[in-house]
């Protein structure tokens, strides 16, 4: 049973890092857009929300990778996701229409379908909580190891979308500039 926590804890934690990676490299203002979208945030705070979001994510799927802080850094995650969670659905139940901003500029439209599946994700954390103990990771560490790993993991994958962007690599889906000119 172990293994299957470790499973949930891995797979949850690269999506969280796949999403704080693909809202880095769609850059803040796409970020701020479908912020804006929500209409969850005050408008002169978006910025700074579309600035931390990607740090947030990228930390959280850090903790969750290592198994850093043990039911701590689950419930930490459980508390991101319900947040973003409750935020896309009081969305949809304004009627408004974005789109879910889940992975930034490559997320599909916000629809019910993405709410149940953040709440299948909560699910499966909460049901890994027992389990903690006799999961792999840094959790029996001191805390100030756990958190160098943690840091540096979020610093690794921040980093590393900041070069793409610098070297001009970040792909451009769905870009029409970019495929008619091939």
């Amino acid at each position: 049973m172990a293994l299957v926590a470790l499973g949930l804890r891995v797979v949850i934690a690269g999506l969280f890092l796949v999403a704080a990676g693909s809202k880095l490299l769609s850059g803040q203002a796409h970020t701020e857009a479908w912020l804006h979208g929500y209409r969850f945030l005050p408008q002169r705070v978006v910025p700074a929300g579309a600035r931390l979001l990607p740090e947030v994510e990228a930390l959280v799927g850090a903790i969750l990778l290592w198994g850093a802080f043990g039911t701590a850094g689950t419930v930490i995650a459980m508390a991101v996701l319900a947040g973003l969670t409750s935020a896309a659905g009081l969305a949809l139940a304004r009627g408004l229409q974005s789109d879910c901003g889940c992975f930034g500029r490559w997320s599909a439209p916000l629809s019910w379908r993405v709410v149940a599946r953040n709440l299948a994700l909560i699910v499966a954390l909460a049901a890994t909580i027992p389990m903690i103990p006799s999961t792999p990771g840094v959790a029996a560490w001191p805390a100030a190891p756990q958190t160098g790993v943690v840091l540096a993991t979020s610093f690794a994958l921040t980093f590393a979308c900041w070069l793409a962007q610098a070297r001009g690599r970040t792909p451009q889906l769905g870009d029409r500039s970019t495929t008619a000119s091939r």
